[in-house]
């Protein structure tokens, strides 16, 4: 028996999936829809920023979205809970920031800034610092033995105030919880440590899944799909990126106007194909 021939596969049930999803229902466009349940925010309780669902659980979003699809476009949306282990293409075509989190912990004493990965660059990690201070009293700009960097950061900080640079290098992170709020504790390569009310950075970024090398698929610096806007076509026609593996704005709203958006676009396609 060969298998069923759907109009666009979907890998990923996330925000921008399921958005995606839900435009191409509306077309009486079949999709089948991947998920192996890892995202990117599986270990946050609250999502923000959301009109209707601020402060809510990402996890009850993803399953009302879901519930709602099945409800009401059963016939031309599939569901399969199970992951890829590879992607190709045929002959024939184929088809953390401060705005989510850190208003909750605003008052308090101190922040830190790591200045490392996609902070590293001085306007980079003054920008994610003065998001900081608009929360705390004190931000701490951490440059993890980088000297040169904490030089550079302490010229940024001469004339401002409620900023600092420390440039001793890390041993470990811990996490502590207390009777009031949970405190992020560095300790240093020198024995010393130091406690802060949260840390904002940048990490580096890591495509979940082989399926953009398996397809040659251009990446940007920053190791996200490149994808055109506005409807996020890649350098391969007909394959297409949404939410957080392509774009920097790893974010709920943005992965939801990718997904709709990049839907019409499929839609487009598929019916000048008929």
């Amino acid at each position: 028996m060969s298998a069923p021939l759907f109009d666009a596969l979907i890998i990923g049930a996330g925000p921008a999936g399921l958005s995606a999803a839900t435009g191409l229902a509306r077309q009486l466009h079949t999709t089948a829809i991947f998920n192996t349940s890892v995202f990117r925010s599986s270990k946050t309780k609250h999502m923000h920023n959301v009109v209707g669902w601020d402060h809510r659980d990402p996890a009850e979003f993803r399953a009302k979205a879901r519930q709602d699809l099945l409800a009401r476009y059963s016939s031309t949306v599939q569901f399969h809970d199970c992951g890829i282990e590879s992607v190709s293409k045929r002959d024939d075509g184929s088809h953390h920031c401060l705005f989510c989190d850190g208003y909750e912990k605003r008052g308090a004493r101190s922040a830190g800034v790591l200045a490392t990965d996609l902070l590293q660059p001085t306007q980079r990690t003054m920008h994610v610092s003065h998001m900081a201070k608009r929360l705390v009293d004190n931000v701490t700009i951490y440059t993890n033995g980088n000297s040169e960097q904490a030089s550079t950061l302490q010229e940024a900080i001469a004339n401002l105030d409620g900023f600092r640079i420390d440039s001793r290098a890390f041993a470990r992170l811990e996490k502590r919880e207390t009777d009031a709020e949970p405190k992020i504790i560095i300790h240093f390569e020198d024995g010393s440590s130091a406690e802060e009310a949260f840390l904002a950075h940048g990490p580096k970024y890591v495509l979940n899944g082989p399926f953009a090398e398996q397809l040659g698929l251009e990446t940007i610096e920053s190791g996200e799909i490149k994808a055109t806007p506005m409807f996020n076509e890649t350098s391969m026609p007909g394959a297409f990126a949404i939410g957080d593996c392509a774009t920097p704005m790893k974010a709920v709203t943005p992965a939801i106007y990718m997904g709709s958006g990049t839907a019409a676009a499929i839609v487009m396609q598929l019916q000048q194909e008929k």
